[in-house]
C-alpha cells in the first residue's frame, strides 16, 4: 500500500534464509500498518478460495492484531463459509477468560462474521498444557497445508508461545510449562505445523519491540527457526518499532 515503505528483503538482508522470500513494509502509524495487514489477509483469502475452495488461516493473539481483526470483519464481499480458523497459541486459563486468545478473537472478529462453528478450531487450553496439546495435535495433523499464518512478536522475541531458550518440544503442537510470562502453562503450534503454511505475515508495533524486530534478522533467531526455509514472509511494522534501522 502507498502508505508504507516496502523493502524487498533480498536487497537488504543478505543473511535471510535461502529460498525464503522476505518483504518488509514500514508504516508511519499502527493504524496504517493494520489496514495494510487486513488488506493482505483479505487478498490471501480471496486467492485461496478461488484456487482451492477454502482459506486456512492461523490467527495470532496479543494486542497488535486486535485492530486488524476489526478491519477484516468489515470486508463487504467475503465468503466466510470458506474460512477455516486456527490459533497459533493459547494460554492455559479457564474457557471464556478475558486472557484467552480465543476470547479476544471471538469479540473482535468471529462474532461479526459468519464462519461455520465447525470450521473454528480453538485450543482446549482449559484441559492443561499437556492434554490440550495432545487434543489440538489431533485437530491439526489432518491439515496438509495452511494458507496464511498471522504472527506477532514479543518484546523478548517470542513467537506464538515459543519462547527463546524454552525447553518445549513437539512436532506439530507443543505444551509449554515454563513460559517466562504468566501464565506459565500454554499451548503453541510447533515449527513443524507453522512450516506447512504458504505464507507468514508478521506484524510488529511499538517502541518496546525494536530490539526484537532487529533480532529476527539473525540467521539463528527463533523466528527464522520457526518459519523454516522456503516460506513467503511479509513483515509489517510501524515506525515506532522500526525506528531508524530500516
Amino acid at each position: 500500500m502507498s502508505d508504507g515503505q516496502e523493502v524487498p528483503v533480498a536487497g537488504r538482508l543478505t543473511d535471510a534464509l535461502p529460498s525464503t522470500v522476505w518483504t518488509w513494509s514500514i508504516h508511519p502509524t499502527y493504524d496504517q500498518m493494520a489496514q495494510h495487514a487486513a488488506a493482505l489477509i483479505i487478498a490471501a483469502a480471496a486467492t485461496a478460495i478461488a484456487r482451492r475452495g477454502a482459506f486456512r488461516f492461523v490467527a495470532a493473539g496479543g494486542e497488535t492484531p486486535r485492530r486488524i481483526y476489526n478491519l477484516i470483519a468489515a470486508s463487504p464481499s467475503m465468503d466466510w463459509r470458506a474460512w477455516h480458523v486456527y490459533l497459533s497459541d493459547e494460554r492455559c486459563v479457564p474457557d471464556g477468560s478475558e486472557f484467552r486468545n480465543s476470547t479476544m478473537l471471538e469479540m473482535e472478529f468471529l462474532k461479526r462474521v459468519c464462519i461455520p462453528e465447525s470450521q473454528v478450531h480453538f485450543i482446549p487450553a482449559e484441559l492443561g498444557a499437556t492434554a490440550a496439546a495432545q487434543a489440538y495435535r489431533r485437530e491439526v495433523e489432518v491439515v496438509e497445508s495452511l494458507d496464511l499464518v498471522l504472527l506477532g512478536l514479543g518484546e523478548d522475541g517470542h513467537i506464538a508461545s515459543l519462547f527463546p531458550r524454552s525447553t518445549a518440544c513437539g512436532s506439530l503442537v507443543v505444551p509449554v510449562v515454563d513460559s517466562p510470562k504468566p501464565p506459565a502453562e500454554r499451548v503453541s503450534l510447533a515449527p513443524g505445523m507453522l512450516k506447512r503454511s504458504r505464507g507468514v505475515l508478521l506484524v510488529v508495533s511499538g517502541a518496546t519491540k525494536r530490539s526484537a524486530l532487529k533480532g529476527i534478522r539473525v540467521p539463528d533467531s527463533l523466528f527464522q527457526s520457526v518459519i523454516g526455509v522456503g516460506t513467503n514472509v511479509t513483515v509489517l511494522a510501524d515506525s515506532d518499532a522500526a525506528a531508524d534501522d530500516f
